[in-house]
């Protein structure tokens, strides 16, 4: 940069400019120039004194709308830790819920609402799921259609199908991107994008050299810019490619839609965040595929819900905590302390009073190990040495196995669902007719379609599966074998079909109640909203969206809904995980958070924990469970109405649990518990506890 042009900068700044910044001053001109000679038509008619000012304009305009991203950012920000400073002073007040616990509370509900985002945009991957075939009772991906849908990402003669597939794909990509830049992420667009995944193992053992030579020829070097808009060479291209490598091979988790904290990171550093695997840009379909064989790791379909499953997890992060979660957290966390610490000087026993505690759940699990498992740390591997990755595979493998051997018959034992089904249909006032008539009709493929189309789906389409045990089964052959015996047992259609029958069913009463306003509704029924997050403002949205008729029921329009406030339809199904979940019982991000303790995969301890947690988080959640609802019917309902929920699931679960230890415990809890259910909730606590080990 001229002498001249540096004094005449550093006046507009009011202080001298270093020569590092003129210099990028310079390459900023330079790049703008190339972007407008690329973009706009006439720019290169233009004089060079009118070029230089088109790009000082694009360069301006650029600092300012990041300056106005910074400051919008900071006000989400607040925003976040207020509505959440909020809800832990009406827990507080309303519920009797402090502390720790509230905040348990909080990341429970959260979690909800991550999976609820996810089935907000599963009725717009319909065509996906019908575009990539599968062989073999869905075990193996057909190879033809997989290729072709990876030709139209790439804008390749294909089939009129696998255009319609990588459409879908393209549209949800697209919505969950602007949720998440909408929310405080930093983030370009890239056009017609595809996800890679890269296998750990395969790089690890080529090393960094091989990777960057075997990758080198399958790019397009078009994409590789400098900062002045002017080609890589080899040698800058081989550093990039270099970075790329380390950041794969430590990373442990490098198929992560949106690294969150990397990006807090790089922000707070004044730096640039790059997320590796959208760095690398193939020049076609077949370098793409090759580069997937060769590095790559599970199916195309896998590849494509975990990238879809990840960005879902990010934006309910961004939407709930803020552009920076973890401060957020730690904002609740002071907060907890001061009111625990405030307790304790008050005279109230800490060691007596278990609610002031910082952990939560049956086996105390604590808070930041709930927190790790809602951020996704927990599942991560905590080494990029290959003795975790191997120690992490091998005893996810065993743990795939024993499922595979374990769980044969538990589609008999699960015959329990069919009583928990109906009382936790019952809690929401569904009629007796309805729930008797919506049970066998779920199992039907129009109502399972019509299901998926109102953002009711199974866990096991999004590879979430983990009613028994307290992870995913994960993507190898292991997994296949597992996932192969649940379903060749029937246990998956059959916790998938009750989980639909109560799912619209609630659906139905929403289109019921959604016709009165907020003051107008039943208190049991504003409370068990609030109760799942859904708050008076909500509701008003909520009863924007109007309901719709199949085949003669009338079931509330949640596809307008999303139309009309996506937030909130990601809020409503959110709930309706966590309801659905009742009905067929499923563990909370605060059992995981008990069997794994928040310690990462592929270390001691994290091995340990899973191992020895295997099976068990099902008897946990449902201890937990149950405690929680009949303390929520303490609080709002009667005393006839804890006794008769209490029988009825004690003496249900009783007469249809298949396994002689789930028997003894419902008997064991009933006779335990009869006396004292009606008085403090720690007493309830202490049988259940007992309870849980027992069955455990």
């Amino acid at each position: 940069m001229r002498v001249e042009c540096q004094i005449k900068v550093g006046k507009v700044l009011g202080r001298k400019l270093t020569d590092e910044e003129g210099r990028k001053v310079v390459d900023s001109l330079k790049y703008a120039m190339r972007t407008l000679r690329n973009t706009e038509p006439d720019f290169s008619s233009l004089t060079q004194s009118q070029q230089i000012q088109k790009a000082a304009e694009l360069i301006a305009s650029q600092i300012q709308e990041e300056a106005k991203i910074k400051v919008r950012n900071r006000n989400l920000q607040v925003l976040a830790q207020a509505k959440n400073y909020k809800e832990l002073k009406r827990l507080r007040d309303e519920d009797g819920v402090v502390a720790f616990k509230a905040i348990g509370k909080i990341l429970v509900n959260a979690d909800n609402y991550i999976r609820g985002v996810m089935n907000s945009y599963i009725n717009d991957l319909a065509d996906l799921f019908n575009g990539i075939d599968s062989k073999l009772f869905g075990l193996l991906e057909d190879p033809e259609s997989a290729y072709n849908f990876v030709r139209s990402a790439f804008g390749e003669k294909s089939t009129v199908v696998s255009d319609k597939a990588y459409a879908a794909f393209a549209k949800v990509n697209d919505a969950l991107l602007d949720r998440a830049r909408n929310a405080g992420l930093v983030s370009g667009k890239l056009k017609r994008y595809i996800p890679q995944n890269h296998d750990w193992y395969k790089l690890s053992k080529a090393g960094a050299d091989k990777w960057i030579a075997d990758i080198k020829p399958l790019l397009d070097r078009s994409q590789f810019m400098n900062e002045d808009g002017s080609p890589m060479r080899d040698l800058e291209l081989d550093a990039l490619l270099r970075r790329a490598f380390n950041n794969i091979v430590t990373d442990g988790n490098p198929e992560s839609a949106f690294n969150i904290q990397g990006q807090i990171k790089a922000r707070r550093g004044g730096g640039r965040f790059e997320n590796q695997h959208r760095v690398l840009h193939f020049k076609n379909a077949d370098a793409w595929f090759a580069y997937h064989s060769a590095y790559g790791r599970g199916s195309l379909t896998e590849v494509l819900m975990i990238h879809i499953r990840r960005m879902s997890h990010d934006v309910g992060m961004l939407e709930r905590f803020g552009p920076d979660p973890e401060s957020t957290y730690q904002f609740m966390k002071s907060v907890a302390e001061t009111e625990a610490n405030n307790a304790r000087l008050s005279g109230s026993s800490f060691i007596k009073d278990l609610k002031y505690s910082d952990s939560v759940g049956l086996f105390r699990a604590n808070i930041d190990a709930v927190w790790a498992n809602v951020t996704g740390e927990a599942n991560r591997i905590g080494s990029s040495s290959r003795l975790s990755h191997y120690g992490a595979d091998f005893m996810q493998g065993w743990r795939n196995l024993e499922v595979a051997g374990k769980l044969g018959k538990a589609f008999i034992t699960s015959f329990s669902d069919i009583p928990t089904y109906l009382i936790a249909s019952g809690f929401h006032n569904i009629m007796w007719s309805d729930r008797v008539a919506m049970l066998p009709r779920a199992f039907g493929s129009e109502w399972r379609d019509y299901a998926t189309r109102l953002g009711i789906i199974s866990d096991t389409l999004t590879g979430d599966f983990n009613r028994w045990s307290g992870d995913n089964l994960g993507n190898n052959w292991t997994a296949k074998v597992a996932d192969a015996t649940m379903r060749a047992s029937l246990l998956t259609a059959w916790t998938d079909g009750v989980r639909r029958a109560f799912s619209l069913n609630l659906m139905a009463a929403f289109a019921k109640i959604s016709k009165l306003d907020w003051n107008s509704l039943d208190a049991g029924d504003r409370a068990r909203l609030v109760d799942g997050g859904i708050n008076a403002n909500d509701w008003l949205e909520i009863r924007k969206a109007g309901s719709e008729s199949f085949k003669g029921v009338e079931f509330f329009n949640v596809r307008a809904l999303q139309e009309i406030n996506p937030q909130v339809a990601s809020k409503l199904l959110g709930y309706i995980v966590k309801e659905n979940e009742m009905a067929s019982l499923g563990p909370t991000v605060i059992t995981r958070a008990e069997t794994n303790r928040g310690v990462a995969k592929g270390t001691l301890g994290g091995e340990l924990f899973r191992s020895l947690f295997l099976f068990k988080s099902f008897p946990i959640a449902f201890m937990e469970k149950q405690i929680e609802r009949i303390r929520w019917l303490q609080r709002y309902g009667t005393k006839t109405d804890v006794l008769s929920y209490a029988a009825l699931t004690v003496v249900g679960t009783t007469l249809f649990g298949g396994d002689d230890n789930h028997t003894t415990c419902s008997t064991r809890t009933v006779n335990r518990s009869r006396s004292s259910i009606l008085q403090q909730s720690d007493a309830l606590d202490i049988v259940s506890v007992q309870c849980a080990e027992y069955s455990a």
